[in-house]
């Protein structure tokens, strides 16, 4: 095998189509023989009557470690050019794999398409594809994906109040019961290598529209009685006579605090009642419409001898006495004693007692003092 060095000031071409002569005259000289050009950079070296086909080890016959290059031959008739490149490795991360190979150089966007790998319109590509490849580069592409997400979220449904002349001030009353809404959102859903990225709401749609609660409040007055004359047609719930003027000196009573505990003789009355959402009905099937109930105090009053009430009226059964600030003379009411024993009924505030009590006229002392101080509760009728 004869070897021979020329020099590296020429181009690769140039040194080939140089060393091409001198490996043709080697090759003629011994025809039998193979000749080989080997190409490193600017070096050149001209192998002729070559023993071995074999490039790497003809590579390192001339001194180059074949670990370190890539090797490329071209058959040129009468000679062999073995070219070598400097190996460049890389690694490719794309699709969930790393591959691991080596390059002679040239641009990323090359080596790409030399490995057979396409970049989607919206891919991510983690260097420029008119980079040069060097040795050791990462390469990573992430893939861009859309999707669609549709969830669906309940619409809280509201609270509407409106003006009822049925109720009094203070009080409410559910008309309806409210029901919430659905709502469906639509988002577009960006992933990149599958992961989600980001996301776009595109549609609010509403499926379901939302019903309100409605309560109604109360706006009316609580129902003041106006001043009666002071006659006993007016105050009176049994009978009519003639008004005679008198003094609160003339509420006269017999024994009102006494101490004795009552007994369980039944109510003046003798009736027993059913009350309900804004009536009384009394057990011989009577009903008396309430607008509004006081719990209070109840004394016994009696005249020994008739007697007059401050509204001028006749002193009977069905007149009782309170204050003026807590029930307006000429007040209807109904009151029922809260142990459930007494039921006084139907009465007329026509009278004015001492302190903030509800007095009750009761026929005889006896009965006064059956009675006692009891707490009751006056229903204010309509």
């Amino acid at each position: 095998m004869k070897v021979k060095k020329v020099g590296i000031t020429l181009s690769v071409l140039g040194l080939i189509m140089t060393a091409s002569f001198a490996a043709g005259a080697y090759a003629r000289a011994d025809a039998e023989k193979s000749s080989y050009i080997i190409v490193s950079g600017k070096d050149i070296t001209i192998i002729s009557a070559a023993r071995s086909s074999d490039t790497e080890e003809l590579a390192s016959q001339c001194g180059y470690d074949t670990d370190e290059y890539i090797i490329e031959t071209t058959d040129c008739g009468e000679y062999t050019a073995v070219e070598l490149f400097p190996a460049m490795d890389y690694s490719l991360s794309v699709d969930g794999e790393t591959l691991i190979g080596r390059a002679t150089g040239g641009t990323v966007g090359a080596l790409l398409e030399e490995r057979g790998v396409t970049l989607g319109e919206e891919d991510i590509l983690s260097v420029s594809p008119e980079l040069e490849v060097s040795d050791g580069i990462e390469i990573k592409i992430s893939r861009v994906t859309y999707g669609e997400d549709i969830k669906e979220e309940p619409l809280l449904h509201s609270t509407e109040y409106i003006d009822s002349a049925d109720l009094c001030k203070g009080e409410e009353k559910t008309v309806s019961e409210g029901r919430d809404g659905v709502r469906k959102l639509t988002y577009s859903v960006r992933y990149v290598d599958g992961e989600e990225d980001s996301r776009k709401l595109v549609e609010d749609e509403t499926v379901t529209e939302p019903t309100p609660t409605v309560i109604a409040r109360g706006i009316k007055e609580t129902p003041k009685p106006v001043e009666q004359n002071k006659t006993s047609s007016s105050l009176s719930p049994s009978k009519t006579t003639a008004a005679t003027t008198k003094s609160e000196s003339d509420h006269t009573k017999s024994n009102t605090s006494s101490s004795q505990a009552p007994s369980e003789n039944k109510a003046t009355s003798g009736t027993t009642v059913t009350v309900g959402d804004g009536v009384i009905t009394a057990s011989s099937g009577a009903e008396y419409a309430y607008t509004g109930k006081l719990s209070m105090k109840a004394t016994a009053y009696s005249y020994n001898a008739g007697g007059y009430t401050s509204s001028g009226a006749p002193a009977q059964v069905g007149i009782v006495a309170a204050l003026p600030s807590t029930l307006a003379p000429g007040t209807r009411v109904y009151i029922v004693s809260d142990d459930g024993k007494y039921t006084y009924g139907p009465a007329v505030v026509g009278d004015i007692p001492g302190s903030d009590v509800i007095d009750l006229f009761f026929e005889t002392e006896n009965e006064c003092r059956q009675f006692g101080i009891r707490q009751v509760t006056v229903y204010v009728l309509s």
